[in-house]
């Protein structure tokens, strides 16, 4: 299967918009703060190429590419996990292992969502922090980045605390519950 971020866009949008259970908000919103960062990234090369980019806004660089490539790799781990959690949901009833199997498949996926969550939120306050490092004519491309970071972190931190729900080990939900807690969306 082809790599969700290799993908077309057009591809992207059928598969979230059809009745398959992924990809859904959790790969699509990591996804949409991978492109934030894009977007991050394309007002400071710009702006270097203008000889506008502050500093700190070029000594960024690579951890906003670092945390694209996490943000990319959350959104194949929320997609694949989703998948194994509806696997393990569609067990027989009768089948002795299917709740210890929807529970380990819940803390997976609520593990992935509290990782989107802190990446996306340190994303969010490395793109804050280029205010003003950048060209003025690329504002609107950091707003975007901004907007986009702050969706996708909003939602891993309602995608967690959801997907904690079906964790059957009461530690378990209780540290991925307050890992969120701890990473407030903004």
């Amino acid at each position: 299967m082809t790599a969700l971020a290799d993908r077309t866009v057009g591809e992207i949008f059928e598969g979230a918009a059809s009745v398959d259970p992924s990809p859904g908000a959790g790969s699509v919103m990591a996804l949409a703060g991978m492109w934030g960062l894009a977007l991050a990234l394309k007002a400071v090369r710009i702006s270097r190429r203008h000889g506008r980019a502050s500093d700190a806004a070029l000594a960024a660089e690579p951890e906003l590419e670092r945390l694209a490539g996490l943000l990319r790799q959350d959104a194949e781990d929320d997609a694949a996990g989703f998948q194994a959690y509806v696997a393990a949901v569609r067990r027989p009833r009768s089948d002795p292992g299917r709740e210890a199997a929807v529970s380990q498949a819940a803390a997976a996926t609520a593990e992935t969502s509290v990782r989107t969550l802190e990446h996306a939120r340190a994303a969010l306050e490395l793109c804050r922090g280029l205010a003003g490092g950048v060209a003025g004519f690329l504002d609107a491309d950091l707003q975007a980045a901004v907007a986009l970071l702050q969706a996708a972190a909003r939602t891993a931190g309602q995608d967690a605390v959801q997907n904690a729900q079906g964790v059957r080990s009461g530690p378990v939900r209780e540290q991925v519950l307050g890992r969120v807690a701890r990473t407030p969306p903004p």
